[in-house]
């Protein structure tokens, strides 16, 4: 059950990001259904993951660096709380701040990773297909962050 856990939190989290980034169409519609099986089985799922993601934080690391290339390699998580929800209720969604300052945040439920409260982002279409950038890196996109001052 532990790897299966894992593995779902990484699952979700590529999916969701996954859509974010991909051009093809096809795919996306694929991603798509993908996804909404995923949040399913997510939803059904969620107390239990939640109560081992509190047990075993590594799970939520794993969860983000399948998303974020630059994540650190442990993470102390918290459990973000909730006065709006009804005694018994827990919220799916962590955080967790590194040596270096970086919020992560992570919904369990819904795959959903902030880095600094901005969810991951890549180039823009306009840069990838310039014939400089082309010439220089390819077919490569990179990973953009966003520094706030």
């Amino acid at each position: 059950m532990k790897h299966a856990t894992r593995l779902l939190g990484c699952v979700q989290a590529l999916i969701k990001h996954g859509r974010l980034f991909i051009d093809d169409p096809q795919m996306h519609q694929q991603l798509a259904h993908l996804h909404a099986r995923c949040h399913d089985v997510m939803a059904k799922r969620a107390q239990i993951i939640t109560r081992k993601a509190l047990a075993q934080g590594s799970i939520l690391t794993a969860a983000v660096a399948s998303v974020l290339q630059r994540a650190p390699k442990s993470l102390a998580w918290v459990q973000l709380p909730s006065a709006s929800l009804a005694d018994g209720c827990s919220v799916h969604a962590f955080e967790a701040v590194c040596a270096g300052g970086h919020l992560y945040n992570i919904n369990v439920l819904d795959g959903t990773i902030l880095l600094d409260g901005f969810p991951p982002s890549r180039l823009p279409r306009g840069i990838l297909g310039h014939r400089l950038f082309k010439s220089v890196f390819g077919d490569c996109n990179f990973e953009v962050g966003r520094r706030l001052f």
